[in-house]
């Protein structure tokens, strides 16, 4: 789901790098994705008011809310928010949620983040820092993001492994692949996408790991 003010390009490369990373996994066949938009179900609004998680609004909203910085929302928020929606009990599923508004995550005490993953729920992720980009480039940018972000929310990278990692703000690899930690803006992102371009989106580690995400 998005955030009202998302193009329709922007969600475009974004359903093709989940499709992508679905492709790579081997779970194309497994695993359904559908596009809900700016998704609202029909009692979303009460007397004017935002039903809890009811809409992508109220996720938003509740990242504004408890945001403590001026033109930021809480990715924090929004991530425990889809980890305690009511309905993941009764339809396991995964949700994506892209926004536009720039993000940073309080438990990290950064200046901002492009993502957050929760392993096993969901990703959110933000495209502002991509904005000041030409078109095509940020497109390709969104769609790295994507898949770093969604191959965080497939277990990558696992506990187990050993090799070629850094604990970078979170378990980082360290291979010509997309699960490298790009900190600077737009700069790593940028290399990240040519790399992702030339060589594919995963080593050859990552490629195991993410397969044997969905073997346990």
């Amino acid at each position: 789901m998005r955030e009202d003010g998302i193009g329709a390009q922007q969600m475009e490369v974004v359903l093709a790098g989940i499709c992508t990373i679905l492709k790579i996994a081997g779970q194309s066949q497994n695993i359904k994705v559908y596009n809900f938009g700016i998704w609202r179900l029909n009692d979303w609004l009460d007397g004017g008011l935002l039903v809890p998680y009811h809409s992508v609004d109220w996720y938003i909203d509740q990242g504004i809310k408890s945001s403590s910085r001026q033109g930021q929302v809480s990715g924090d928020a929004i991530m425990t928010n889809l980890w305690t929606e009511p309905w993941q009990e009764t339809s396991p599923h995964y949700d994506v949620v892209v926004i536009w508004n720039d993000m940073y995550s309080g438990e990290e005490d950064n200046n901002f983040v492009i993502g957050l993953a929760l392993p096993d729920t969901g990703t959110v992720i933000s495209i502002n820092r991509f904005l000041q980009l030409d078109l095509k480039l940020q497109l390709e940018c969104i769609k790295t993001e994507i898949i770093h972000e969604v191959g965080h929310v497939f277990g990558l990278l696992p506990k187990d492994r050993k090799d070629n990692i850094e604990e970078k703000l979170g378990k980082h690899c360290t291979n010509t692949c997309v699960m490298r930690q790009g900190l600077r803006l737009p700069d790593d992102w940028v290399a990240m996408t040519h790399d992702r371009l030339r060589f594919g989106p995963f080593c050859q580690e990552c490629q195991r790991d993410l397969r044997g995400y969905f073997l346990k």
